[in-house]
């Protein structure tokens, strides 16, 4: 025991004689995912150099089913603090938040779920075009709102005994594009998901009736 607590106390010093040098010393952070829940436990990795310590909330709705994931895990400190929203064609989001700290096995803050988006910003995403999105082309043009300046196109795949793709279409933040920005996100241990965006468009007033809002 009065060995182990040495050997801590000298990793520790080093880490500051280290950094004065020019140098810096990489914290172990807590690593685990939970679904339908907010916090986990897991074992402690070693992170790789400039990353801190972080906590991803995923909340993904689709009809009257709400898939909630919480994951601690190492992250580049330019992430900490991003949020994002994203809305479908026909109903449905997926709001992210992260947030991050900077010691040893710290445990960060609940990351800050963005607002609600609510007011129509312009720009507009059309329906999709694809025949693995068929209940896309039912819907109109979507409205655009608040920080919404992106077109997305998701896929949800679900995997184990029912396995299945879900691919839906809308608009999204910035943010969200950054987030997933072509890396499929663990949802839980069966299902995952990620996005690929291009730019909205400016409405079109006289295409206003064609519109759709969520």
């Amino acid at each position: 025991m009065l060995r182990t607590c040495t050997m801590a106390l000298l990793f520790r010093i080093l880490c500051v004689l280290t950094a004065l040098v020019g140098s810096s010393c990489t914290l172990s952070c807590t690593s685990c995912a939970a679904f339908s829940s907010t916090s986990c436990t897991g074992p402690s990795v070693p992170c790789a150099s400039g990353n801190v310590c972080g906590a991803t909330y995923v909340y993904f709705q689709i009809g009257g089913l709400t898939f909630p994931t919480y994951v601690l895990s190492c992250m580049p400190k330019s992430e900490c603090a991003i949020n994002g929203t994203s809305r479908f064609h026909g109903g449905g989001q997926v709001k992210f938040a992260q947030s991050c700290c900077t010691t040893d096995n710290c445990i960060p803050t609940f990351p800050s779920e963005p607002e609600d988006n609510s007011v129509p910003n312009g720009l507009t995403c059309p329906p999709s075009k694809s025949v693995d999105i068929p209940w896309s082309k039912s819907f109109g043009t979507m409205q655009c709102k608040n920080k919404e300046t992106m077109c997305f196109t998701t896929n949800t795949k679900i995997s184990g005994g029912l396995q299945m793709s879900l691919p839906f279409t809308g608009c999204a933040t910035q943010d969200v594009c950054d987030f997933f920005n072509g890396s499929p996100l663990q949802l839980s241990e069966v299902v995952t998901f990620d996005a690929s965006c291009t730019k909205a468009t400016a409405s079109d007033a006289a295409d206003s009736s064609n519109h759709e809002e969520l």
